[in-house]
C-alpha cells in the first residue's frame, strides 16, 4: 500500500475542520461556562479577626436563625456532626431544632447525651427536640419532619441541612446568613462529598453541580445536590410548604429550591460555608439518581437544564466519533496527514477538557487525578443511561406515598 503524504486542499480543509471542531467542542462544557467566585465573604474578615476575639460589624447585623435537622435512625451521624453545628460562631444567636420520630431510642439517647454536654459548655445556640405525629397518610415522613421543624421555629430565617453533613468551618452560619444582608430571601450553599468517596462519584457530583451553580448564579436555580439551603419561614407557610409534591417520597431539597428560589437568590461557594457530606452507601447513591428521575417530572425549568447537558454530550461524543472516523479513513486511504491531524485533534480535546476539569476540581478542593477527568466525562452519559434503565424497571408506586 502506497502511503500518501501529499497535502492537497481537501486534506487541509478536513484537517482544519478536525482541529477547529476539537477546540470548539471542548469549550462546550460546564467547567468552561462557570467559574467559582473568589472567597471574599465577610466571614473571611471574621476569621482574620478571630485571634483577637473581635466581632465584625457584619456579624453584629446578622439576624437570628433556626437550623433544622430531621434524622431517621442516624444516631452515629448526630454524634459526629451535631456538636459542630451547635458550636457555630453566631453572635446573634440561633436555634437548632431536631425533629425525630418517637421510638428511635438510639437517636433519643444520643441527643440526650449531646444536650447534656452542651448544657455544661453552652455557646450561641439553643437546642430544641420535637417529634412528628405517629401517622402521616398522604405525606412522606421526611416532608412531615421538615414541616414540623419549620412550624416550631421562633425565627423567620430557616437553614435546612442533614445529620450526615458537617460544616467545613465554625463560620458556616455567618457566611450563609451574610447573604440575607444584601436582600436575598433564599440562599443556596455548596456541599461536597468527603474525601473517602471515590473520585468518580466526586467528579460526577461536581460536573452536575457546575450546571446547577450557573443556573443559581443567573437567578433561576433548578435544584440542588447540597443539603445546605436557607429560606424564609413566612414564604414556606404562605405557600403551604410542600404542596404540589406531597405525594413524592423524596426530593425535598429539589422542590424547595425549585418552588421558593424564584427571586433574590443568593449563591454561596465560599469554603467557610460548605457542608461536607459523609460517604453514601452504594444503595443510597443509586437511589438518589433513580428517585431524581421521578421527582424531576414536577420540577420547573427542567427542559433548559437537560438541554444544556444534552448539547454538551452531543458535542463531546460527536467530536470524538468524528476524530475516530477521520483516523480510520486516513489509515484506509493511506492519507497519513489526515490520520495525523485526527490524532492531533484528539490530543487537543484531551488536553483542553482535562485542563478545564482539573482546574474546576482544584477550585473546589477536589483531589481528582487529572488523567481520569476525560474518561470520567466520557462515561457520564452511559452512567445516566444505566440509571434510566433501572428507573424504567421500577414499580412507580415505590416513589409515591399514595399507594393506590
Amino acid at each position: 500500500m502506497l502511503i500518501n503524504f501529499t497535502i492537497d486542499n481537501t486534506t487541509i480543509v478536513m484537517a482544519s475542520i478536525l482541529i477547529g471542531m476539537a477546540i470548539i467542542c471542548s469549550m462546550m462544557s460546564p467547567f468552561f461556562r462557570f467559574r467559582k467566585p473568589l472567597d471574599r465573604s465577610s466571614a473571611d474578615n471574621q476569621q482574620e479577626d478571630g485571634n483577637n476575639n473581635e466581632i465584625t460589624d457584619t456579624a453584629k447585623r446578622l439576624p437570628p436563625l433556626s437550623v433544622i435537622l430531621t434524622p431517621h435512625d442516624e444516631a452515629d451521624q448526630l454524634e459526629k456532626h451535631l456538636p459542630s453545628i451547635l458550636y457555630q460562631k453566631y453572635p446573634a444567636g440561633f436555634q437548632v431544632i431536631v425533629v425525630i420520630e418517637k421510638g428511635q431510642n438510639q437517636v433519643e439517647d444520643t441527643l440526650t447525651r449531646i444536650e447534656n454536654n452542651y448544657k455544661a459548655n453552652p455557646a450561641d445556640a439553643s437546642l430544641y427536640i420535637t417529634y412528628i405525629p405517629e401517622t402521616s397518610r398522604y405525606m412522606s415522613r421526611k416532608k412531615l419532619s421538615i414541616t414540623v421543624g419549620v412550624k416550631a421555629t421562633v425565627n423567620e430565617h430557616v437553614l435546612l441541612t442533614e445529620p450526615c453533613c458537617k460544616p467545613s468551618s465554625s463560620l458556616w452560619l455567618q457566611t450563609m446568613a451574610a447573604q440575607l444582608l444584601t436582600g436575598n430571601n433564599f440562599v443556596i450553599g455548596y456541599g461536597a462529598y468527603c474525601n473517602e468517596v471515590s473520585s468518580f462519584k466526586r467528579f460526577q457530583r461536581l460536573y452536575t453541580d457546575f450546571y446547577l451553580l450557573l443556573e443559581a448564579k443567573k437567578g433561576h436555580p433548578y435544584r440542588t445536590q447540597s443539603y445546605n439551603i436557607l429560606f424564609n419561614k413566612s414564604a414556606f407557610m404562605q405557600q403551604e410548604g410542600f404542596r404540589g409534591s406531597l405525594n413524592m417520597c423524596r426530593g425535598e431539597y429539589d422542590f424547595l429550591v425549585n418552588q421558593y428560589a424564584t427571586r433574590n437568590v443568593g449563591l454561596v461557594t465560599d469554603h467557610n460555608a460548605w457542608m461536607i457530606e459523609d460517604a453514601p452507601s452504594r444503595k443510597t447513591w443509586l437511589n438518589n439518581h433513580i428517585f431524581y428521575l421521578h421527582t424531576r417530572r414536577i420540577l420547573k425549568r427542567g427542559t433548559m437544564h437537560r438541554l444544556w447537558f444534552n448539547l454538551d454530550q452531543i458535542a463531546l461524543h460527536g467530536n470524538f466519533i468524528l476524530e475516530i472516523a477521520a483516523l480510520v479513513y486516513g489509515i484506509l486511504s493511506a492519507n497519513m496527514v489526515l490520520a495525523a491531524a485526527s490524532c492531533v485533534a484528539f490530543l487537543i480535546s484531551f488536553i483542553i477538557r482535562t485542563v478545564l476539569a482539573h482546574k474546576a476540581a482544584r477550585s473546589f478542593d477536589e483531589n481528582i487525578p487529572a488523567w481520569s477527568c476525560f474518561p470520567y466525562e466520557i462515561s457520564l452519559v452511559w452512567h445516566n443511561l444505566t440509571y434510566l434503565a433501572r428507573y424504567a424497571k421500577t414499580n412507580k408506586l415505590d416513589f409515591t406515598t399514595h399507594k393506590q
